[in-house]
Parts: C-alpha cells; sequence; structure tokens
C-alpha cells in the first residue's frame, strides 16, 4: 500500500478507506489504540493536522480553509468515511460541506460543529476559556497543555490510564505553539451548524457522558440540526472515548456504519 500525497499518516486494515483526524494538541498516534479494531472492516488512514506530530516543524497549523485544502489532498479516489475528533471535526466539516461527492459519512467523536456557547446553544465552552488558554500558552507552554489533558478525563472514574495515554502521545509527538493558537482561535470562532445541517451523507456524532469540553448534554441540540442524526453517548466516559474503551467504541462505529449500508 501506498502514500497517495506527502502527509505523513498512519495506516491499518482493507476495506472501504476511513480517514482518521485527531484533535487539538494531539497526533495520528492517538489512535494507535482503536485501529486494530477498526482495521477488520476498514482502510485506515490515520492523519497529521500540520503543526503536530510528524508536522510540528510546519509551525503553523492555518486556517480552516487551508486545513480542508490539505485534507481534500490526502482523501483516496474512493468516497471516504470520516471519524473526526474534538478539533478535527472543523476541517472535516468544511471539507464534507465542499465535496459532498468524497465523503460517504462523517462522525464526530466528543466534537460539535460550534464549540462555543451562544444563542440556542448553550451546552458548550464558554469562549473566554479558550481565549484564557490562548493566554496561558504565551505564559507556560507545558502546564497549559497539562491542564488540558487533565479536563479531557476529569470527572472520569479511573481516568489515570487515560490520562497517561494521552501523555505519552504528547510527549512523543510535541506540537507547535503557534499551531496550538491557531488551533485554539478556530474553535473560538467556528460556527459551522448551518454546514452540519444541510450535509448530504449519513452522519453521527459519538459522545462521553462526563466530557467536560463537549458535554453529553449537546446531543439534543445537535438532533435539533439533523432529525436523522445518529448520536450515542458513552456512560461514564470523558473526551476520548475511544482511549477510554476502544473495542466497545470501534464497536459501536461499526453497528452505525453497518445501518448505514443497509438502508441502501
Amino acid at each position: 500500500m501506498t502514500r497517495r500525497a506527502a502527509w505523513p499518516l498512519m495506516m491499518a486494515g482493507q476495506g472501504e478507506p476511513l480517514m482518521l483526524v485527531h484533535g487539538w494538541g494531539m497526533s495520528q498516534g492517538v489512535w494507535a489504540p482503536l485501529l486494530p479494531h477498526l482495521a477488520k472492516e476498514f482502510e485506515c488512514w490515520a492523519v497529521d493536522l500540520p503543526g503536530h506530530g510528524t508536522l510540528a516543524d510546519e509551525a503553523r497549523l492555518g486556517g480552516l480553509e487551508e486545513l480542508t485544502e490539505r485534507l481534500l489532498s490526502f482523501l483516496p479516489p474512493q468516497p471516504t468515511h470520516l471519524l473526526l475528533w474534538s478539533m478535527g471535526a472543523l476541517p472535516g466539516l468544511e471539507l464534507a460541506r465542499r465535496h459532498p461527492e468524497r465523503i460517504a459519512s462523517l462522525t464526530l467523536v466528543a466534537a460539535t460543529p460550534r464549540f462555543t456557547r451562544g444563542d440556542q446553544w448553550p451546552h458548550a465552552m464558554d469562549a473566554e476559556v479558550l481565549s484564557e488558554f490562548a493566554e496561558n500558552l504565551q505564559q507556560d507552554y507545558r502546564a497549559t497543555l497539562a491542564r488540558f489533558l487533565a479536563l479531557q478525563s476529569q470527572g472520569m472514574g479511573g481516568s489515570a490510564p487515560l490520562l497517561r495515554q494521552l501523555r505519552a502521545t504528547l510527549a512523543a509527538s510535541p506540537p507547535a505553539p503557534q499551531a496550538l493558537r491557531e488551533g485554539l482561535q478556530l474553535l473560538r470562532q467556528c460556527d459551522l451548524r448551518q454546514s452540519f445541517a444541510e450535509l448530504s451523507c449519513p452522519c453521527a456524532v459519538l459522545l462521553g457522558e462526563y466530557d467536560r469540553l463537549v458535554p453529553g448534554a449537546v446531543a439534543a441540540s445537535l438532533k435539533a440540526l439533523r432529525a436523522d442524526l445518529d448520536v450515542h453517548i458513552f456512560p461514564g466516559l470523558g473526551h476520548a472515548p475511544f482511549l477510554s474503551q476502544p473495542q466497545a467504541f470501534a464497536a459501536q462505529y461499526e453497528a452505525i456504519w453497518r445501518s448505514w449500508r443497509d438502508a441502501i
């Protein structure tokens, strides 16, 4: 199997193509525990965003349009499923809006089309929290990342193993500070709710019950945008359900995928 672009990736499995896009501060390596479970049904393509992982030397993440073009350049020729975690949802949603013929389905993981609280969108982060993160990055890069990792597991029982996994992923591939700042700006500013509502491909959202960044309570607001949306909330889990329970996560994703396939 060969690479189709000069963008670093981690690949596994055979079957329908599935692109996995990581979140803020992470890298393709965060998907490693999940890939063996998905590789039974899919050809998995886990990519690094600019300024992250193997692309940390690029320094910049770029804006939404630039990120969308990077993802597009990486897609295989056939329609591809998207599995988008946290911040990775934003360029993935924009990709599906601009190039619907290239996308087979779209699944948000601990993500929504708008990450900050606003009118008719109460179950989200306060924009000031993201602004505070951006300010703290300037003062203490490492402490700010440590705080963010702690938020991803906060509220869960037995969160220590998850926190260790996240720390290991971060330590293996530290992101570029400028890319982190640009990522926070995307999270503060992007509102892709209308685009999400109008997507023609099948869509799903997988959430963690105790997620402090993307609360499970947002499910009702998401269903209001798309009545046909498949939503699943993992009991007792936080912002990275695919790391906490990779086998159960893969089983749930495959069940949703099969329901789409059988409906054709």
